[in-house]
């Protein structure tokens, strides 16, 4: 299997903020790569959440943000960076507390 050869970064950040009715937002954030992807993969569990194309470069940490709600308890998010052919390359797993 063909691996992209694009550096979707490191996990720079995780930011988790308490909402009400056993939700949090999870705010994840990882270097800019230098060649952007197609498009970006979230995944929550192992399981595909969302797909966005890459966001805007975050001036405060210079790094690229997306945010997740999640329910409460510990879950691990991955972010991926496809291709157009949807082949995929972890960029970071983080476990949330």
């Amino acid at each position: 299997m063909k691996r992209l050869s694009i550096h979707a970064g490191v996990l720079v950040a995780v930011l988790v903020i308490v909402a009400c009715r056993g939700e949090r937002t999870v705010k994840i954030g990882w270097d800019a790569p230098s060649s952007p992807p197609d498009h970006y993969r979230l995944l929550v569990d192992g399981r595909e959440v969302k797909t966005f194309p890459p966001p805007p470069v975050d001036k405060s940490c210079n790094c690229m943000v997306v945010q997740v709600p999640v329910e409460e308890g510990s879950h691990t998010l991955r972010i991926e960076a496809c291709d157009r052919l949807q082949i995929c390359s972890s960029s970071a797993e983080v476990r949330t507390p």
